[in-house]
């Protein structure tokens, strides 16, 4: 039977992969979250719903990184403390990040949900979408407490050297949007063919960046693993915010719906350049 990893261990090539598998698992399940959404809504929804849903997802992924940037940055912090001797304060550490965590979901969903219609119209909703960007926008906002602590408690899970656990709480979660997308979505019924050809170039186009965004996210990482969350917190925030928000309302003028889709991929490859610009500049001050 094969030891539990713990991260004071001297970590070859094969424990590495074996500690880091389930948070690769991880980050495939959670990546699926969205595709099985928008293969229900498409199905059986119709294509209007299908666009306000992809249209609004940005944002709330923007709300979401919230939660990611609590767990990312405050588990390294934690897991830094814990490694020089300090429990006390690494406790101490933990539970203010949770008290933020669940002050700071709140007063998001709460403006979330208030300023939802002008972001709605904003990042190019119509007349006849604007109300299934608000439904979607607010029942996915309401529930933001547990987007949060799943986000955040997932990071820390991993510093407690319980990666398996981590995975079977995403998994398990990932299975129930499932069921429940079949459920509550299964009602309705309506597919046609242009709505069919529109969902797979979608998805092949969205597709590709999960073939790169591995860079930006291990870039972020190693500069929180650095201590360095300053760095760390402007490559995310260029990610996850400046740089999708930009190419969404300048693409779609450009290439109409497809540039919605590319607007994804053009974020990521633009990003690559910001963790570039962050690796070679701090090349000289880590010595790596």
């Amino acid at each position: 039977m094969k030891q539990r990893i713990q991260l004071s261990d001297h970590f070859t090539s094969g424990r590495l992969l074996r500690f880091t598998a389930p948070s690769i698992g991880m980050m495939l399940f959670t990546s699926i979250y969205g595709v099985v959404d928008g293969f229900f809504v498409s199905n059986y929804v119709g294509k209007t719903a299908f666009a306000a849903v992809n249209l609004i997802i940005p944002y709330l992924m923007i709300i979401g990184g919230f939660g990611a940037m609590l767990g990312v940055g405050g588990s390294a912090l934690v897991a830094k403390t814990l490694g020089e001797g300090d429990e006390r304060r690494a406790s101490r550490y933990f539970t203010m990040m949770i008290e933020l965590m669940v002050l700071s979901s709140v007063a998001l969903a709460a403006i979330g949900i208030a300023i939802l219609r002008p972001v709605g119209y904003l990042f190019g909703a119509t007349e006849h979408m604007i109300g299934d960007v608000v439904t979607y926008g607010t029942v996915c906002l309401l529930f933001s407490l547990g987007m949060h602590a799943q986000y955040t408690l997932q990071s820390y899970l991993i510093a407690a050297e319980q990666p398996k656990l981590a995975l079977y709480i995403v998994v398990a979660a990932g299975f129930s949007n499932m069921i429940l997308d079949y459920l509550l979505m299964a009602v309705f019924v309506g597919y046609d063919k242009n709505l069919l050809d529109m969902t797979s170039r979608a998805f092949m186009i969205c597709a590709t960046p999960f073939l790169i965004m591995w860079f930006n996210l291990y870039t972020s990482s190693f500069f929180t693993a650095l201590n360095d969350g300053m760095v760390s917190a402007a490559i995310s925030f260029m990610r996850a915010l400046v740089l999708p928000v930009i190419c969404i309302l300048v693409m779609p003028t450009l290439w109409q719906l497809d540039g919605v889709w590319y607007s994804l991929v053009a974020s990521e490859v633009l990003s690559i350049a910001v963790s570039l610009f962050f690796l070679l500049g701090k090349r000289k001050k880590y010595g790596y």
